[in-house]
């Protein structure tokens, strides 16, 4: 059912990551290249173009407001086709050059330099900078899922691959928790407690 409702969520979908992304940055962004970045060029240059790749600048493009168009409407003019831009959500490619480019900034400017989220030695990022960059990197990782959400859901969904997990866990001898989804197991028990169970006989439900 949810495979085929994606055209009544996608646009919602695509909606919120696209605010997500903006509120990043033209907003974060911008307090950063102002701030911390401010003289660190190199730095701030990859800022940019982190601007640059994925900024939709959106302003003044909204709907007319109401008492403007009841305005049109008392004037009995024609109204003419007006065409207002969607929020649209970025490509796989923006994201994925995005997380470069997040990667590029950690490591100082150059991804040969030893430089991470865990241990920032090579750029000398703040620390509330380096949080704010590494919680937008793990947003973007997972909006690749959210962007096709068609195949997704037939991933969370494949009974085949549900199947071949638990015969992986059993074969190897891992340790596992009971979840919801091992539906062989679930399956077996109702059909069991069917079984066991007495039959109502006739006379009860007269």
């Amino acid at each position: 059912m949810m495979q085929h409702c994606d055209t009544l969520v996608a646009d919602a979908l695509w909606e919120t990551i696209h605010g997500e992304v903006q509120d990043f940055v033209q907003v974060k962004l911008d307090t950063m290249l102002r701030t911390s970045f401010r003289k660190k060029k190199e730095l701030s240059r990859i800022l940019s173009d982190m601007r640059t790749l994925s900024a939709d600048w959106m302003a003044n493009t909204g709907k007319q407001e109401d008492g403007h168009a009841a305005l049109h409407l008392e004037r009995e003019e024609p109204k003419p086709n007006t065409f207002f831009p969607r929020p649209v959500a970025p490509t796989a490619a923006q994201v994925h050059c995005l997380q470069f480019l997040i990667g590029e900034l950690v490591s100082g400017g150059n991804l040969r330099k030893q430089g991470s989220f865990l241990g920032n030695s090579g750029a000398g990022i703040a620390v509330d900078d380096l949080n704010q960059l590494e919680t937008f990197f793990y947003k973007l990782s997972f909006f690749l899922h959210i962007l096709d959400y068609t195949a997704t859901i037939g991933t969370l969904t494949d009974l085949g691959f549900l199947w071949f997990r638990e015969f992986y866990l059993e074969s190897s001898h891992v340790i596992q928790v009971v979840i919801a989804t091992f539906f062989e197991e679930i399956h077996k028990k109702d059909a069991l407690n069917c079984l066991r169970e007495p039959r109502p006989t006739p006379g009860i439900w007269k």
